[in-house]
């Protein structure tokens, strides 16, 4: 049987669900000259998981991945391959499913919209906490409030959360027939987020800790956050526009609105951590 003719070539698509953490993971496979190749990619961080090799026969199909010291087996059964993902004893299920039609997902300049404001946001966080005495990072207002230290694990923890959102969504089929709100409603978000006029309660878990004791340490957790986020908009070929889920704030949110929320909410709050730096008490 030609390569050509096999009915693995192509793209598959699958969502691995470990609980805390959620890996979204596209299949290429392909004919070469020599045989078939396969290529596997994290969606979310846009690392490749590298497929040594493949075996195919009689619907079954094996891909050794010695990156991660296990391998894949997996049954053909028309659009879907069902199988588990082994490493050592332990088995995860993992069922992939055809992907070769056309995706519908988000165009190049809505892409390079949210990189843009995600990196955006990113310098002005940054920008804000850079050389900070410990005084300075630690004082808060007389009148009350957060301290900048507050604020900055406030945003480095939202982001987190909010990515959680985008990434948790996906674990659902788009909705053809959900109404998509688009540019308007995007700007809506933003606006919205960034209007400080109106005050909200964080929930418990976005509450600080004190877990960063130094500008530095937030700036390292939060630059591998935002990282990920800026990785996932420039690669994701899902239909982000199509998974939309109610907010009680803006009516409903989709998955790409999601990560402008995200961008918003730290721009929320780096204009919250330059208020404590023009109280009247602020070590100078």
């Amino acid at each position: 049987m030609l390569f050509a003719e096999s009915p693995l070539v192509g793209t598959w698509r699958s969502t691995i669900d470990f609980g805390d953490e959620v890996v979204y993971l596209s299949l290429i496979i392909k004919e070469e000259p020599t045989g078939l190749s396969a290529s596997m990619v994290n969606a979310v961080n846009g690392k490749q998981v590298l497929v040594d090799s493949i075996k195919f026969g009689d619907r079954k199909i094996e891909l050794a991945i010695p990156t991660h010291g296990g391998k894949y087996v997996g049954t053909v059964v028309g659009g879907t391959i069902n199988g588990y993902w082994t490493i050592g004893n332990k088995g995860v299920p993992l069922n992939f499913q055809r992907s070769d039609k056309p995706v519908v997902t988000i165009s190049q300049a809505e892409r390079e919209f949210a990189v843009s404001y995600l990196e955006k946001t990113r310098k002005e966080f940054e920008d804000s906490i850079s050389g900070l005495t410990p005084a300075q990072w630690n004082y808060k207002p007389s009148s009350g409030g957060w301290s900048i230290a507050e604020c900055a694990e406030h945003i480095a923890t939202g982001e987190d959360l909010i990515f959680n959102l985008v990434v948790s969504s996906l674990l659902k089929p788009a909705d053809p027939e959900a109404a998509r709100t688009g540019r308007e409603q995007d700007a809506r978000i933003i606006t919205g987020m960034t209007d400080r006029s109106k005050k909200g309660k964080a929930p418990e878990v976005l509450k600080p800790t004190g877990k960063y004791p130094t500008p530095e340490s937030v700036v390292s957790a939060f630059d591998e956050k935002r990282d990920r986020s800026v990785a996932f908009v420039k690669l994701s070929q899902d239909d982000l526009r199509g998974r939309i889920t109610p907010n009680r704030s803006f009516g409903t949110v989709d998955a790409y609105q999601y990560i402008l929320f995200m961008a918003a909410h730290s721009s929320r709050h780096t204009a919250q951590l330059n208020d404590v730096k023009a109280d009247a008490g602020y070590p100078k």
